[in-house]
């Protein structure tokens, strides 16, 4: 698995024409109340739903702080 700020860097290589909303991006991976009421999701590795949802909290704020320069 790669790091998530690689998955974002590559996405202005892979798609040079479409003008990417970083910001939308960063924010829709950390909005998790549409999916609460769905039912959980096929998940292809060991992790449950919780543990999904724990990480793209704590990623997102780190991704934005390198993809921004800002100090922890």
């Amino acid at each position: 698995m790669e790091p998530l700020i690689d998955t974002l860097r590559k996405l202005k290589k892979q798609y040079p024409s479409v003008a990417h909303d970083y910001h939308h991006i960063l924010k829709s991976l950390v909005y998790f109340a549409d999916a609460e009421s769905d039912p959980d999701p096929e998940i292809y590795f060991k992790a449950n739903w919780k543990e999904v949802k724990t990480f793209f909290s704590k990623e997102v704020p780190k991704v934005t702080r390198e993809a921004i320069k800002l100090a922890p």
